[in-house]
């Protein structure tokens, strides 16, 4: 999947001729030279200021707010995010998710422009030139446009290369430069690239002699994909807007260099009034027909944003007269101060009796740190009778959000707490879990 080593693609080169030979396939006709453009490219010699593209399916949704939520000193930087769905038509339920489409910033499109030498604000037509031009690239074809705007909106430039990418930018390099290209597509290069977060760009101003055309690097490039986030507000509870809980991602390479996520830092640096193309995907959360159930959250750093949406939907039904039942929150985060998002909040539903505990872990903050690190699903080894009563007596609901790497502890917490609040035995914890799967009593979403 998109987390192996070369995404989706991982193993496909192998596979594949495999595969044709079973079928008996012809096999594909040798070539001399690139593969044909998907698309042809005509420049005119008039500048153009083209309007936001926007993806087939989706909408330019207004930011109205974007706010950074630690302290100003604090390291990380996460944004309480919003978007006007008011004048969109942007619906959603409970519980769904965003997809947002990021761009470019402005640094890596003059970048990227000036190597290429391509003439960045001429009008330029693009017209399909093969059967499977995807529709992202046929809506780019409905009008004009400029090499600025398909280098800042549409090709992923700052996106991960593939081992295929190479072996196709080799085709259009000098000798030495396609050696290269050509090695690291097959030999373990591939890993050393991938080691250093390598960008689309960064291969491009790393082998100069290798310029396609516009037409082929439109082909040969990915389109830039849409980022999912996890909505953080009631729909019913806060209607006409979305409101998201996004952590700019930062991460140190092997050899120390800093790297920043293309959605994030896009997101970052969004102003009040601009537009981001968005659509929205169906959620994965199941939630009781009964308001009257217990739901126990666990939310991981942002993995607190669905949380907030649940614990509001159920505040709205109280407020419109419905008994709802207890709501319990495991909120894991490194610090206090810094990271405790929300609090105001989660303090007004626990006064209105919505939310019934919150329980916080915070893995950096003394007495425990230095050494000891305490987590969620140490939390909630201690909060075993509490599970027992909501999860186990009166067959609540278990919801998980954060990242994939927290998900086996969470799970295994949850057996350990049964368990030892004598709920299940130790030999049938497995199964009882997977029961809560089967019945849809046990949601997770991870990243």
């Amino acid at each position: 999947d998109q987390c192996d080593e070369d995404g989706w693609e991982t193993g496909y080169g192998d596979w594949m001729p495999t595969a044709m030979e079973k079928i008996g396939a012809l096999p594909p006709p040798k070539r001399n030279g690139p593969a044909p453009a998907q698309v042809s490219v005509k420049t005119f010699d008039e500048d153009l200021g083209p309007k936001q593209i926007c993806p087939p399916g989706a909408v330019l949704a207004p930011v109205i707010e974007n706010r950074r939520l630690p302290p100003p000193d604090y390291e990380r930087d996460v944004r309480h995010f919003v978007l006007d769905t008011s004048s969109v038509d942007l619906p959603y339920h409970l519980g769904d998710a965003i997809a947002l489409y990021p761009e470019n910033l402005d640094k890596h499109v003059e970048q990227a422009l000036a190597h290429l030498g391509l003439d960045a604000d001429k009008a330029v037509r693009v017209d399909p030139a093969a059967d499977d031009v995807p529709p992202r690239l046929l809506e780019v074809c409905k009008s004009r446009t400029t090499a600025r705007q398909l280098f800042k909106e549409v090709l992923d430039i700052c996106g991960r290369p593939s081992r295929n990418f190479y072996a196709q930018l080799a085709e259009f390099a000098s000798a030495d430069d396609k050696e290269e290209l050509l090695s690291i597509s097959t030999t373990e290069k591939f890993s050393a690239m991938l080691d250093e977060s390598t960008s689309i760009l960064d291969v491009l101003l790393k082998f100069p002699s290798a310029k396609p055309s516009l037409a082929h690097l439109m082909t040969i490039v990915p389109l830039i994909k849409p980022r999912l986030y996890s909505i953080a507000n009631s729909p019913d509870y806060a209607p006409g807007r979305v409101e998201l809980t996004v952590v700019v991602n930062r991460w140190m390479t092997k050899s120390g260099n800093m790297k920043t996520g293309t959605s994030t830092q896009y997101i970052s640096e969004l102003q009040v009034g601009q537009r981001i193309a968005a659509t929205m995907t169906t959620g994965t959360f199941v939630f009781p027909e009964d308001d009257r159930v217990p739901m126990v959250m666990t939310g991981l750093g942002t993995g607190i944003a669905p949380m907030r949406a649940f614990v509001q939907d159920r505040m709205y039904k109280k407020q419109q007269g419905k008994e709802v039942g207890p709501m319990v929150v495991f909120y894991g985060c490194r610090h206090e101060r810094e990271e405790y998002f929300y609090r105001d909040e989660w303090e007004a539903f626990k006064k209105a009796g919505v939310l019934t505990n919150m329980v916080p872990a915070f893995s950096h903050d003394p007495p425990h740190y230095p050494p000891k690190m305490v987590f969620v699903n140490h939390k909630m080894e201690e909060e075993m009778d509490l599970l027992k009563e909501f999860i186990g007596k009166q067959n609540g609901y278990f919801y998980m959000c954060g990242l994939a790497v927290a998900a086996p502890g969470i799970e295994t917490a949850l057996k350990k707490a049964m368990v030892g609040a004598g709920y299940v035995k130790a030999t049938e914890a497995d199964e009882w879990v997977e029961e809560m799967k089967r019945t849809g009593r046990y949601s997770m979403e991870s990243y």
